[in-house]
């Protein structure tokens, strides 16, 4: 077959994907109206509402508001204001904020927002087609997540087969690469979870893939500010970006992962700084601070260790120095990571399978303590919480998963795209607070390996369509007032068997990432003890 042919029969497949793509989410879209979880968008609506009236944009006020770029001025001076004026409100009703939205998540609802009330003002709720312009960016977000994972799996497949060269490969890497790309592309729980219900998970998404990639390649800066600005969409994303940097620690030592930690506060500095960097001050002691530097960057600029260092100093020195004293605002942080984190303090909200939820049926609360060690007389000793304990547990496992992702890429192994995915279904399925929609993450990540195996495909399988029995279970219930259909009623009745099943199913996975770290690990614990051994004989 000459190139041509095949540049355009793969040509035809990606536009023929793209477009039953598209036709399954607008069917989905559609399908699911009388179930929709419409309180998400109506909320974005309100808080993005909210900023276009503090900015006088619309309501009293606005008869005066400037035009064209004016108007952007006033209404992005108008986001950024909000989270004191939430902050400061909320003080009479013991800081429930209400708003939980991190900072780039808030300015995508508010610029949708402003989209619909400059045509609209009075509109107080959207109705569906105006949520249009969400459900694009959702699909936006698929493609890049979908475009991210080819190129990861082909990375992969390619050195995997480059350690075997004299095996006879039939089918291209680029091929098994863009089978895994239509599998995140047309991912049901994706496809449930962005277009039906619809929520905005899917963002984070590409990020992470990305950042994965970056990994791959040793790009350990820009890993880092992959994660660290993603974290603005998403907050959950910060619960499993700790494995980026012991992934870059046990791979290449202590200053990859000081890298990734440079990149990742970098990002955080940067997405922040107009709540860090109020008024002029700021900006002159920047100016001043480099030319005063620069002298000593020069002398001392000596390759990547300097380079990590320099950016992680400069943005500790950012983010602590000048945001307490030229009073820079930290309610963003305080109303959009601290205040969401610790709002649903529940061993599990909706309908999720999963460890905390096997411990909630067996009569276990979140803040319960492990165990109380009853002494003399009244006195008593409580051990940490349930909360507690599983968040060292899981902290170990992605302690574990780290080490084993750099010793399958090490060896150039096809372990190492299951164990990406590990963070993501080790969070599902061991800590508290989790909504039934976040093992959508897991499920996408494995993605990477289920063009591999059978088995991996059954998982990927497994985890998808679990993600969606959840969703839908949640969906449904919201839209019969709390009780499924006749129809749907299993979904409740086998909720506990599905729970002690989906635990050993994710336990499964990592094991099977886990095992052979653990075997090579023990082999070489035992020569060195034999040669302690041998060496006192």
């Amino acid at each position: 077959m000459s190139k041509g042919v095949k540049g355009i029969l793969i040509a035809v497949m990606i536009v023929a994907a793209l477009a039953i793509g598209i036709v399954a989410r607008i069917a989905t879209w559609d399908r699911t109206d009388s179930i929709r979880f419409s309180r998400d968008f109506q909320n974005g609506y309100f808080w993005g509402s909210q900023v276009m009236k503090d900015a006088r944009l619309i309501g009293p006020g606005s008869e005066d508001a400037p035009q064209g770029f004016g108007r952007w001025v006033r209404f992005f001076d108008s986001y950024v204001d909000i989270y004191d004026r939430v902050y400061n409100e909320a003080a009479d009703r013991d800081n429930d904020y209400w708003l939980d939205y991190p900072p780039l998540r808030l300015l995508i609802m508010a610029v949708w927002t402003k989209s619909i009330r400059e045509h609209n003002p009075a509109l107080e709720k959207p109705t569906s087609p105006d949520v249009a312009p969400l459900l694009v960016f959702n699909g936006v977000m698929e493609i890049l997540s979908a475009v991210a994972m080819f190129y990861l799996v082909r990375l992969w497949i390619t050195r995997i087969r480059a350690q075997r060269p004299a095996e006879q490969w039939k089918i291209p890497a680029e091929t098994i690469a863009f089978g895994a790309a239509l599998l995140v592309w047309f991912n049901p729980a994706c496809l449930l979870n962005s277009h039906g219900w619809p929520q905005w998970d899917i963002w984070i998404v590409p990020f992470f893939i990305f950042a994965a990639l970056s990994a791959s390649c040793s790009r350990w800066l820009l890993c880092g500010l992959l994660l660290g600005a993603a974290a603005f969409l998403k907050g959950q994303i910060l619960i499993v970006s700790a494995f980026f940097p012991l992934w870059a620690f046990f791979s290449e030592g202590r200053m990859a992962g000081l890298r990734v930690l440079a990149g990742w506060v970098g990002a955080f500095v940067g997405v922040a700084s107009p709540w860090l960097l109020k008024g002029f001050g700021p900006y002159v002691w920047i100016v001043v601070d480099a030319l005063l530097l620069a002298p000593i960057i020069w002398l001392t600029w000596k390759g990547r260790i300097a380079q990590a260092t320099w950016a992680l100093v400069a943005a500790i020195g950012v983010l602590v120095f000048i945001g307490w004293n030229f009073r820079g605002s930290f309610t963003w942080l305080e109303i959009g990571f601290h205040y969401g984190s610790n709002r649903y303090a529940e061993m599990f909200s909706g309908a999720v399978y999963n460890v905390p939820a096997a411990l909630a049926h067996l009569g276990w609360n979140l803040k319960d303590p492990v165990y109380t060690i009853h002494l003399s007389g009244d006195h008593s000793i409580a051990l940490p919480s349930i909360r507690i304990l599983l968040m060292m547990v899981y902290l170990a496992l992605l302690l574990i998963a780290a080490y084993s992702v750099s010793f399958h890429a090490r060896r150039h192994r096809s372990e190492v795209l299951l164990a990406m995915a590990c963070p993501w279904i080790l969070m599902f399925a061991l800590l508290g607070q989790m909504h039934e929609r976040y093992l959508l993450w897991g499920a996408i990540m494995s993605a990477a390996a289920a063009i591999l195996r059978p088995s991996l495909f059954l998982l990927y399988l497994t985890l998808s369509f679990g993600t969606c029995a959840m969703i839908l279970t949640v969906m449904l219930k919201q839209a019969h007032e709390e009780i499924l259909p006749p129809s749907m009623a299993f979904l409740d009745q086998y909720a506990a068997l599905a729970n002690v099943a989906f635990s050993a199913i994710m336990a499964g996975a990592f094991l099977y990432v886990a095992w052979a770290p653990f075997r090579h690990a023990m082999a070489e614990g035992l020569k060195r003890l034999k040669g302690w051994g041998d060496i006192e004989a």
